[in-house]
Protein backbone atom coordinates (compact mmCIF):
# COMPACT_ATOMS: atom_id res chain seq x y z
CA UNK A 1 0.00 0.00 0.00
CA UNK A 2 1.46 3.31 -1.07
CA UNK A 3 1.28 6.54 0.88
CA UNK A 4 -1.19 9.26 0.02
CA UNK A 5 0.35 11.38 -2.74
CA UNK A 6 -1.35 14.65 -3.66
CA UNK A 7 -0.15 17.99 -4.93
CA UNK A 8 -0.58 20.70 -7.54
CA UNK A 9 -3.21 19.52 -10.00
CA UNK A 10 -2.84 15.82 -9.25
CA UNK A 11 -3.93 13.04 -6.93
CA UNK A 12 -1.63 10.11 -7.61
CA UNK A 13 -2.80 8.07 -4.63
CA UNK A 14 -5.74 8.82 -2.35
CA UNK A 15 -7.89 6.88 0.08
CA UNK A 16 -11.32 7.36 1.58
CA UNK A 17 -13.58 5.67 4.10
CA UNK A 18 -17.04 4.99 2.71
CA UNK A 19 -20.06 4.11 4.81
CA UNK A 20 -23.52 3.12 3.62
CA UNK A 21 -26.69 2.98 5.72
CA UNK A 22 -29.22 0.63 4.10
CA UNK A 23 -32.87 1.48 4.68
CA UNK A 24 -35.90 -0.63 3.72
CA UNK A 25 -38.37 2.04 2.71
CA UNK A 26 -36.08 4.94 1.84
CA UNK A 27 -33.00 5.53 -0.23
CA UNK A 28 -29.69 4.44 1.22
CA UNK A 29 -27.51 7.03 2.87
CA UNK A 30 -23.90 7.07 1.75
CA UNK A 31 -21.10 9.06 3.33
CA UNK A 32 -17.42 9.27 2.41
CA UNK A 33 -14.52 10.77 4.33
CA UNK A 34 -11.02 11.19 2.88
CA UNK A 35 -8.23 9.39 4.69
CA UNK A 36 -4.51 10.10 4.48
CA UNK A 37 -2.06 7.22 4.96
CA UNK A 38 1.61 7.93 5.61
CA UNK A 39 4.36 5.62 6.81
CA UNK A 40 6.98 6.91 9.18
CA UNK A 41 10.22 7.42 7.18
CA UNK A 42 13.53 5.98 8.32
CA UNK A 43 14.94 9.43 8.98
CA UNK A 44 12.35 9.89 11.72
CA UNK A 45 13.79 6.94 13.67
CA UNK A 46 17.34 8.21 13.36
CA UNK A 47 19.01 10.82 15.51
CA UNK A 48 17.42 14.28 15.52
CA UNK A 49 20.69 15.56 14.10
CA UNK A 50 19.77 13.91 10.79
CA UNK A 51 16.78 16.21 10.40
CA UNK A 52 18.91 19.36 10.48
CA UNK A 53 22.09 18.04 8.85
CA UNK A 54 22.67 20.50 6.02
CA UNK A 55 23.56 19.98 2.40
CA UNK A 56 25.35 22.92 0.90
CA UNK A 57 27.12 24.38 -2.10
CA UNK A 58 30.56 25.82 -1.36
CA UNK A 59 32.60 27.54 -4.05
CA UNK A 60 35.27 30.20 -4.42
CA UNK A 61 34.34 33.19 -6.54
CA UNK A 62 37.38 34.99 -7.88
CA UNK A 63 35.26 37.56 -9.69
CA UNK A 64 33.88 38.82 -6.38
CA UNK A 65 37.07 37.97 -4.48
CA UNK A 66 35.24 35.81 -1.95
CA UNK A 67 34.31 32.26 -1.15
CA UNK A 68 30.85 31.38 0.02
CA UNK A 69 28.70 28.56 1.32
CA UNK A 70 24.93 28.20 1.23
CA UNK A 71 23.44 25.43 3.37
CA UNK A 72 19.97 24.06 4.08
CA UNK A 73 18.78 20.93 5.93
CA UNK A 74 18.87 17.74 3.89
CA UNK A 75 15.53 16.33 5.06
CA UNK A 76 12.66 18.73 5.79
CA UNK A 77 9.22 17.82 7.16
CA UNK A 78 6.23 18.75 5.05
CA UNK A 79 5.02 22.28 5.83
CA UNK A 80 7.99 23.08 8.08
CA UNK A 81 10.12 26.20 8.20
CA UNK A 82 13.88 25.79 7.87
CA UNK A 83 16.93 28.09 7.92
CA UNK A 84 18.90 28.97 4.82
CA UNK A 85 22.36 30.01 5.94
CA UNK A 86 24.64 32.06 3.70
CA UNK A 87 28.28 32.35 4.82
CA UNK A 88 31.10 34.10 3.04
CA UNK A 89 34.55 35.54 3.51
CA UNK A 90 37.16 37.33 1.44
CA UNK A 91 39.80 35.50 -0.59
CA UNK A 92 42.33 38.23 0.19
CA UNK A 93 44.87 38.08 2.96
CA UNK A 94 43.40 38.03 6.49
CA UNK A 95 42.69 41.59 7.68
CA UNK A 96 44.25 43.17 10.70
CA UNK A 97 42.39 43.21 14.00
CA UNK A 98 39.53 45.71 13.97
CA UNK A 99 39.25 45.80 10.16
CA UNK A 100 36.39 44.42 8.12
CA UNK A 101 37.35 41.15 6.40
CA UNK A 102 35.45 41.99 3.20
CA UNK A 103 34.33 45.13 1.38
CA UNK A 104 31.46 43.48 -0.47
CA UNK A 105 28.24 42.32 1.15
CA UNK A 106 25.02 40.72 -0.15
CA UNK A 107 22.12 43.02 -0.96
CA UNK A 108 19.37 40.46 -1.47
CA UNK A 109 18.81 36.72 -1.62
CA UNK A 110 16.15 35.31 -3.94
CA UNK A 111 15.12 31.67 -3.79
CA UNK A 112 12.62 29.50 -5.59
CA UNK A 113 11.90 25.85 -4.92
CA UNK A 114 11.09 23.64 -7.88
CA UNK A 115 9.24 20.35 -7.79
CA UNK A 116 10.00 17.86 -10.56
CA UNK A 117 7.70 14.95 -11.39
CA UNK A 118 8.70 11.95 -13.50
CA UNK A 119 5.83 9.58 -14.31
CA UNK A 120 6.31 6.21 -15.98
CA UNK A 121 3.23 5.33 -18.02
CA UNK A 122 2.70 1.91 -19.60
CA UNK A 123 0.47 2.03 -22.70
CA UNK A 124 -2.75 0.06 -22.69
CA UNK A 125 -3.31 -2.74 -25.17
CA UNK A 126 -5.45 -0.54 -27.43
CA UNK A 127 -2.93 2.32 -27.37
CA UNK A 128 -0.10 -0.07 -28.14
CA UNK A 129 -1.94 -1.32 -31.23
CA UNK A 130 -3.18 2.09 -32.41
CA UNK A 131 0.12 3.94 -31.95
CA UNK A 132 2.49 0.99 -32.40
CA UNK A 133 4.11 1.74 -29.07
CA UNK A 134 4.60 -1.11 -26.63
CA UNK A 135 7.27 0.45 -24.41
CA UNK A 136 6.52 2.53 -21.32
CA UNK A 137 7.01 6.29 -21.61
CA UNK A 138 8.26 8.76 -19.03
CA UNK A 139 6.55 12.13 -18.71
CA UNK A 140 8.23 14.96 -16.84
CA UNK A 141 6.85 18.21 -15.49
CA UNK A 142 8.27 20.88 -13.24
CA UNK A 143 6.70 23.77 -11.38
CA UNK A 144 7.67 26.29 -8.72
CA UNK A 145 6.12 25.75 -5.29
CA UNK A 146 7.81 28.68 -3.55
CA UNK A 147 9.39 31.98 -4.64
CA UNK A 148 10.67 34.52 -2.13
CA UNK A 149 13.11 37.43 -1.97
CA UNK A 150 14.90 38.64 1.14
CA UNK A 151 16.75 41.88 1.76
CA UNK A 152 20.03 41.49 3.65
CA UNK A 153 21.19 44.33 5.85
CA UNK A 154 24.91 44.93 5.17
CA UNK A 155 27.09 43.87 6.73
CA UNK A 156 25.83 40.48 7.76
CA UNK A 157 26.38 39.14 11.25
CA UNK A 158 30.12 38.98 12.01
CA UNK A 159 31.51 35.69 13.25
CA UNK A 160 34.74 34.76 14.97
CA UNK A 161 37.26 33.93 12.24
CA UNK A 162 39.48 31.96 14.61
CA UNK A 163 36.70 29.41 15.31
CA UNK A 164 34.84 29.34 12.00
CA UNK A 165 35.82 29.16 8.36
CA UNK A 166 33.83 32.22 7.29
CA UNK A 167 33.84 35.86 8.34
CA UNK A 168 30.16 36.71 7.86
CA UNK A 169 26.91 34.82 8.06
CA UNK A 170 23.28 35.60 7.23
CA UNK A 171 20.36 33.29 8.05
CA UNK A 172 16.90 33.64 6.55
CA UNK A 173 13.81 31.56 7.42
CA UNK A 174 12.08 29.68 4.61
CA UNK A 175 8.51 28.44 5.05
CA UNK A 176 7.33 25.52 2.92
CA UNK A 177 3.71 25.46 1.73
CA UNK A 178 1.36 23.86 4.25
CA UNK A 179 -1.38 23.04 1.77
CA UNK A 180 -1.62 19.45 0.53
CA UNK A 181 -2.65 20.76 -2.89
CA UNK A 182 0.36 23.09 -3.17
CA UNK A 183 3.24 20.70 -2.58
CA UNK A 184 4.11 17.00 -2.80
CA UNK A 185 6.48 15.05 -0.61
CA UNK A 186 9.57 13.27 -1.90
CA UNK A 187 8.59 10.11 -3.79
CA UNK A 188 10.89 7.46 -5.25
CA UNK A 189 9.04 4.49 -6.71
CA UNK A 190 9.08 2.55 -9.95
CA UNK A 191 6.26 4.58 -11.48
CA UNK A 192 6.39 7.93 -9.66
CA UNK A 193 9.40 10.09 -8.81
CA UNK A 194 9.11 13.51 -7.16
CA UNK A 195 12.24 15.53 -6.40
CA UNK A 196 12.86 19.04 -5.04
CA UNK A 197 15.58 21.61 -5.61
CA UNK A 198 16.21 24.98 -4.00
CA UNK A 199 17.58 27.54 -6.47
CA UNK A 200 19.27 30.62 -5.04
CA UNK A 201 20.31 33.97 -6.47
CA UNK A 202 22.49 36.15 -4.24
CA UNK A 203 23.01 39.73 -5.42
CA UNK A 204 25.91 41.71 -3.99
CA UNK A 205 26.34 45.44 -3.64
CA UNK A 206 28.25 46.71 -6.71
CA UNK A 207 31.39 48.72 -6.29
CA UNK A 208 30.73 52.50 -6.30
CA UNK A 209 32.92 53.09 -9.34
CA UNK A 210 31.61 50.11 -11.30
CA UNK A 211 27.85 50.09 -11.78
CA UNK A 212 27.53 49.17 -15.45
CA UNK A 213 24.87 46.64 -16.50
CA UNK A 214 27.59 44.05 -17.09
CA UNK A 215 29.04 44.43 -13.62
CA UNK A 216 25.56 44.22 -12.12
CA UNK A 217 25.14 40.81 -13.73
CA UNK A 218 28.57 39.73 -12.55
CA UNK A 219 27.75 40.65 -8.95
CA UNK A 220 25.36 37.72 -8.68
CA UNK A 221 25.82 34.17 -7.45
CA UNK A 222 23.41 31.46 -8.58
CA UNK A 223 23.12 27.76 -7.86
CA UNK A 224 20.83 25.00 -6.65
CA UNK A 225 20.75 22.47 -3.80
CA UNK A 226 18.70 19.24 -3.80
CA UNK A 227 16.77 18.27 -0.68
CA UNK A 228 13.92 16.01 0.40
CA UNK A 229 10.49 16.84 1.77
CA UNK A 230 9.22 13.95 3.83
CA UNK A 231 5.76 13.21 5.17
CA UNK A 232 5.10 11.32 8.39
CA UNK A 233 2.13 10.69 10.71
CA UNK A 234 3.58 13.36 13.01
CA UNK A 235 3.26 16.11 10.38
CA UNK A 236 -0.49 15.65 9.83
CA UNK A 237 -2.88 16.38 12.69
CA UNK A 238 -6.64 15.94 12.93
CA UNK A 239 -8.82 17.39 10.15
CA UNK A 240 -5.82 17.48 7.77
CA UNK A 241 -4.07 20.22 9.73
CA UNK A 242 -0.31 20.28 9.10
CA UNK A 243 1.81 20.52 12.22
CA UNK A 244 4.21 23.43 11.75
CA UNK A 245 7.77 22.52 12.68
CA UNK A 246 10.67 24.96 12.96
CA UNK A 247 14.03 23.37 12.19
CA UNK A 248 15.89 26.51 13.22
CA UNK A 249 14.59 26.14 16.77
CA UNK A 250 15.59 22.47 16.64
CA UNK A 251 19.08 23.57 15.65
CA UNK A 252 19.28 25.80 18.70
CA UNK A 253 18.17 22.97 20.97
CA UNK A 254 20.83 20.67 19.53
CA UNK A 255 23.50 23.39 19.58
CA UNK A 256 24.02 23.42 15.80
CA UNK A 257 25.08 26.49 13.90
CA UNK A 258 26.99 28.27 16.65
CA UNK A 259 29.99 25.96 16.94
CA UNK A 260 32.26 24.11 14.57
CA UNK A 261 30.97 23.66 11.00
CA UNK A 262 29.34 20.36 10.13
CA UNK A 263 31.08 17.80 7.88
CA UNK A 264 30.95 18.20 4.08
CA UNK A 265 27.99 16.94 2.10
CA UNK A 266 30.01 14.00 0.69
CA UNK A 267 30.90 12.71 4.16
CA UNK A 268 27.65 13.10 6.06
CA UNK A 269 26.05 9.95 4.59
CA UNK A 270 28.49 7.88 6.67
CA UNK A 271 27.10 9.35 9.90
CA UNK A 272 23.54 8.08 9.51
CA UNK A 273 22.70 5.00 11.60
CA UNK A 274 19.75 4.22 9.30
CA UNK A 275 19.34 4.39 5.52
CA UNK A 276 17.73 7.65 4.45
CA UNK A 277 14.97 6.33 2.23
Amino acid sequence: MMDTITGVGHTYHSYEVRGVIHRHFYSDIESTTPLRIHRTPNVFYANLLDQVMPSYEEHPNERLNLRYRISIPTHIPFGASFPLRFEYSSLSNPPQKGQLPSDIHPRSITIHITETHALKVTPTASDAINYNNYLPSTFRKEHVILHQSYAVQPPARALLPESLDFDYSATIPVQLPRDFQACTQYVQSELIKVHHNLHFNVEFEPEPEDETPVSSQQNKITGSIPFRIYMSPCTVMHHDVVYQQNLQELERELGIGDGEPLPPYTQKEQMYPYPLS
